[in-house]
């Protein structure tokens, strides 16, 4: 694939790569995306429970301006949302960055829901 040069052609590469987030995160709920539905009014999509509690900014850059991306990501999550940037560029696969405090709390959940089980 050629790289997106255009405005457009960046916007176009970055609403895709958005939606197939999105897409992604519904079907790890075992789900199907209801689109239209779920629209939200910035045009973006809405992430089904429980990862519509993260404000998600998406980014497909090639060289990622990772300080710009977190602080856009902690602005549109506001005081005591929880922000994270989930990006990749081509042939890559995906990452998530989001607070030290933030993945402290994930795994902390994640191990006493594992303790539990036994």
């Amino acid at each position: 694939k050629m790289p997106a040069r255009t405005g457009k052609g960046r916007q176009a590469k970055g609403r895709s790569f958005e939606r197939q987030v999105i897409q992604d995160l519904w079907a790890w709920m075992q789900m199907e995306p209801p689109w239209k539905k779920h629209a939200r009014p910035d045009g973006g999509y809405r992430a089904p429970y429980p990862f519509d509690q993260w404000t998600i900014e998406c980014k497909n850059q090639e060289a990622l301006a990772i300080w710009g991306a977190l602080k856009q990501a902690a602005e549109d999550a506001g005081v005591g949302g929880l922000p994270c940037v989930i990006f990749t560029r081509a042939r890559a696969p995906r990452y998530v960055a989001l607070k030290f405090e933030d993945w402290c709390g994930l795994v902390v959940r994640a191990a006493a829901t594992s303790s539990r089980r036994g």
